[in-house]
């Protein structure tokens, strides 16, 4: 049997749930803390803390953890193909508790919640 589901790298996992939380979630401006000019989006147990401009700076949950980095990396223009940007932002994480199973498990959750909400949308009330 083939596995149809796409492998995400923790990179791109991180940055998705980050952007579901962020767009689901419910926002916390002012706490105690908090750097300034930061704030919490909480969903589904998850919290995800953001830098103003919206850059994930940390995810927690009971079972999970984590600091999150991005970093602008420049492109090696050497290989001749054509890009539309000269750097790529690249993710570091780093775990103070959890492990990667844990990050995905959290994932499939979320993609879950994502997937109801889009189903409950879809019916229609009849009168």
């Amino acid at each position: 049997m083939i596995n149809m589901q796409p492998e995400w790298s923790e990179a791109h996992t991180v940055l998705e749930m980050a952007d579901l939380v962020r767009r689901e979630g419910n926002r916390v401006y002012s706490s105690a803390g908090m750097a300034e000019g930061c704030y919490h989006s909480m969903l589904c147990g998850l919290t995800v803390s953001f830098q103003r401009g919206g850059t994930v700076r940390a995810i927690k949950a009971h079972d999970l953890e984590m600091d999150v980095q991005l970093v602008e990396t420049q492109i090696a223009n050497n290989d001749g193909i054509e890009r539309n940007s000269a750097v790529k932002m690249c993710v570091m994480v780093t775990y103070k508790k959890g492990t990667p199973a844990i990050l995905a498990a959290w994932h499939r959750h979320l993609c879950a919640f994502r997937q109801s909400i889009r189903s409950g949308s879809r019916e229609t009330v009849v009168a």
